[in-house]
Parts: structure tokens; C-alpha cells; sequence
């Protein structure tokens, strides 16, 4: 049976078409949240019925932008008051703007950029990164099953599990799915902090994982100005 979504009319065709390619039947409109005075668009996409879940699509440089701008931490409370189920959904390759950063002399900015993610998941908007609008596509697709297992009275979600949580955060790694989360905090005893203080000969002994993404997964706790990240994850 074919589920309705509502897209934003500010969104590409190839992301209604990608959408399609699910399953989905989708409907274009103009989507805004607040009054009429501060009207501001903090989702994307949004499942039916409306306030079960939202998803807000950024392009890597659009998340960049965003977040030094500070639109996007709006954005995030907004979305977490709006949605049973916010996700905030980042397209393309993420490493490819870290490493711009240090060639313009500027590590430090590619912390910033992981934090505000931690910062998101912790205010309970699930963000994912996809390399692709189509790979984008299969999550949203996912979310609507997530959300649909859930009894949704006015809205009110049963909140995702802690478990879920952490697999989201690890999914925000370059490289990291779903299935490979799992596998690194079963390896780890179901702990965040745990994969944090592990050293790259460990991680890279688990299932699925080599030495490249092993050493991937430990800079990204352990980069210069990760300290914070790291205290949020205790």
C-alpha cells in the first residue's frame, strides 16, 4: 500500500522521484511552521498524519552554512516540538568538507560540525548522513516504518530506545550504516563511550570493520577539539 508524504515545493524533482522510487506517493506543497509574522520552514518532508515525523534535507554545504549561522540550532527545537520523530538528513560526503577545512588552515571547524550533530541527537532530532538523494530516499523510507510501529496519541512518540540513539550518532561516521553500528556497540558492550576510548587495533577486529574505517572512527572521537564531543557522549 502506497504511503503519502508531503514535500516541501522548494525541493528538487529528483528527490520527489527518488521518493516515488520507494514506494511513496507524494504531495507538493508549501510547508511552514509558526505564525504568520515568523512563518519559517523546518521540514522537508513530513509523514502523514501530520506531527508524526518530519524530515529536514540538507546538502552538505547547507548544513556547513546553517550551522555557523546558527539556523540550525532554530531549526532543531523547532523540529523537536513540531515532530513525534524529527530527523535531520545530510546529503553527500561529509570527510570531503572536514578535509577542505584543513587545507584552509581551519581543523577546528570540522569539530563544530560533529558537535552540532551530537548536539542534535541529544535534543532527540536523529540525524543521518547519506551519500546520496536516493540513498536519502531509502532512509526516509525506513522512518516511516520506525515511526509507524509506534501507537502515536495526539503526537506524543514512545521515545526511541537508548540503544537507537546511539546507533544514529555512530551512523553520522562516513562509512557507517546501520548494520555496522550494531555490530561496533555489540563489540563494545552497548556503550557510546566505550567505542569512544577504543584504540584502532580493536575497532578494526570487528565484524565488517577494516583498519581504514577503524582509524576513521578513532579520529572522530579523538581530533584535536573532540574533548567536548566526548564529555556530551558521557
Amino acid at each position: 500500500m502506497s504511503v503519502e508524504v508531503i514535500v516541501d515545493v522548494n525541493e528538487p524533482k529528483l528527490l520527489i522521484k527518488a521518493l516515488e522510487a520507494q514506494g511513496f506517493t507524494v504531495k507538493v506543497e508549501q510547508i511552514r511552521f509558526g505564525s504568520d509574522e515568523g512563518e519559517e520552514r523546518i521540514a522537508d518532508i513530513i509523514g502523514l498524519p501530520r506531527g508524526s515525523w518530519g524530515v529536514e534535507r540538507k546538502t552538505v554545504e547547507d548544513f556547513a552554512s546553517s550551522c555557523f549561522n546558527k539556523r540550525i540550532f532554530r531549526q532543531i527545537k523547532k523540529m523537536s516540538s513540531a515532530f513525534a520523530f524529527p530527523f535531520l538528513l545530510i546529503e553527500g560526503d561529509l570527510s570531503i568538507k572536514y578535509e577542505e577545512f584543513k587545507e584552509n588552515g581551519k581543523p577546528y571547524l570540522d569539530n563544530f560540525l560533529r558537535s552540532t550533530i551530537i548536539k542534535a541527537n541529544a535534543a532527540g532530532v536523529y540525524c543521518w548522513i547519506e551519500p546520496t538523494i536516493f540513498d536519502l530516499a531509502k532512509s526516509v523510507k525506513f522512518i516511516n516504518k520506525y515511526a509507524s510501529e509506534f501507537e502515536l496519541k495526539d503526537y506524543v512518540p514512545k521515545l526511541p530506545s537508548f540503544e537507537f540513539q546511539q546507533i544514529t550518532t555512530l551512523c553520522t561516521i562516513p562509512g557507517i550504516g546501520e548494520e555496522k553500528a550494531k555490530n561496533i556497540l555489540w563489540a563494545c558492550g552497548g556503550k557510546l563511550v566505550k567505542v569512544a576510548r577504543a584504540s584502532v587495533t580493536f575497532l578494526s577486529t570487528i565484524p565488517g570493520i577494516g583498519e581504514k574505517l577503524a582509524q576513521q572512527i578513532y579520529n572522530h572521537f579523538h581530533e584535536k577539539c573532540d574533548v567536548g564531543i566526548k564529555n556530551e557522549i558521557n
